[in-house]
């Protein structure tokens, strides 16, 4: 399994990182994972403008991993993101609703078994760009960017979109408690308003 830093940092613009969070239906009953966070822009606008319960940033690069901290701090959100200096091939994500990547497809495969151990069954993989090989997406917009390049946005519900059916034998019916997770009926966090509207489809 990859060790250490296994991709450069590439920001990813704005306005695709608000796009695959509403793609990822996140909201306040997520807890937000970033797997390669950089600046920490992802899990800060998860925190701020979706106001999800918790958004958690792994990243390996010391320097970026500060400059996140300061950025949640100066965001006024540091009480909601948590920003873990480690591997996230190290990093459990069993308490993740919501796991966000912009990693090299290569990466993602090598993500996937991990993914389809320790997600439960309703979180959603969203990724930029680069496909889960094995996996079907229940979602896949395109848009482009500020730079007018066409981003693919893909996202996965674990349970209908990774391969455990075919390993384990279950049915849809089994898990739709789990499922259910995707409607969120609860309140934002107190003194987090979502700024950011999703458009009905």
């Amino acid at each position: 399994m990859p060790r250490g830093k296994v991709a450069p940092w590439i920001p990813t613009p704005i306005s695709i990182v608000y796009a695959a969070l509403e793609a990822a239906w996140v909201s306040p009953c997520d807890v937000v994972y970033d797997l390669g966070a950089g600046d920490g822009r992802a899990v800060i606008i998860a925190a701020r403008e979706f106001c999800a319960k918790k958004a958690v940033g792994v990243e390996i690069d010391p320097v970026l991993a500060e400059a996140a901290r300061v950025k949640a701090r100066l965001d006024g959100v540091s009480d909601r993101v948590e920003i873990i200096e480690e591997d996230f091939f190290k990093t459990r994500l069993s308490g993740a609703t919501v796991v966000y990547m912009y990693l090299y497809r290569s990466i993602n495969e090598a993500l996937r078994e991990k993914l389809e151990e320790e997600l439960r069954p309703g979180a959603r993989v969203v990724t930029i760009d680069f496909p889960v090989p094995g996996w079907a997406p229940v979602y896949t917009p395109r848009l482009r960017d500020e730079g007018d390049i066409v981003r693919t946005i893909h996202v996965y519900v674990m349970g209908l979109s990774d391969t455990r059916y075919a390993r384990r034998g279950e049915k849809i019916s089994e898990w739709s408690k789990e499922l259910g997770a995707l409607v969120c009926n609860e309140p934002p966090p107190r003194g987090c308003r979502p700024r950011y509207r999703r458009h009905d489809s």
